[in-house]
């Protein structure tokens, strides 16, 4: 519409000055005298460029115009397409980060969770494992304090046969001879180095 109005402001001022300069130039080719006034309008030149000038605006508007606004729609609606399509892709992309947020912060909880689930599984082993250690303890300390009475009894009884049996030979040589106090002192002296040494 603007492009109309131009062109008709135009082709008015164009009619202007074709009336306006057409006598200037006739006077000095010699043809009208030079007294003509500027400002008469000649209807049959003012047809004639009236004529033309629609002429004119029908071939522009056939010719230069419709293809000039056809092109102008056309990137118009290219421009409006891109803007679109922009406009789509800020939210794909916001939907894809808001996506991605999600899942991130998803795995980060996941990972979190198994960190923690680790942590009390190995704590929960290393309870396990002490508690192995300390009955392990226990039972190897009893396996040594029995081993340590079996010992003590074998050796207590080890000792009483001993003793029973010094005590048996030491009566039969009483039996045999008269014993003096010398001889008790040996007899005694004897019995001690008949028992083993601690070494």
């Amino acid at each position: 519409m603007k492009i109309w109005k131009a062109v008709l402001s135009i082709g008015v001022l164009g009619t202007t000055w074709q009336a306006g300069l057409l006598p200037l130039f006739a006077a000095e080719s010699g043809d009208v005298p030079a007294s003509v006034n500027p400002l008469t309008v000649d209807p049959d030149l003012a047809i004639l460029t009236a004529v033309v000038f629609v002429l004119l605006l029908l071939f522009l508007s056939k010719f230069a115009w419709r293809p000039l606004m056809e092109g102008l729609d056309k990137r118009e609606r290219s421009i409006a397409d891109m803007i679109q399509q922009a406009k789509q892709g800020a939210e794909e992309a916001a939907e894809k980060l808001e996506a991605y947020e999600a899942k991130l912060a998803a795995a980060t909880e996941e990972a979190e969770g198994i960190l923690a689930q680790t942590r009390r599984e190995a704590a929960e082993t290393r309870q396990q494992l002490l508690a192995e250690a300390h009955a392990e303890a226990d039972r190897q300390r009893q396996r040594a304090l029995d081993d340590i009475e079996m010992a003590k009894d074998n050796a207590l009884q080890e000792i009483a046969r001993k003793s029973a049996d010094m005590a048996f030979t030491l009566a039969r040589k009483l039996i045999q001879r008269e014993v003096k106090p010398e001889d008790h002192a040996t007899l005694i002296r004897e019995a001690i180095d008949q028992f083993p040494s601690k070494n």
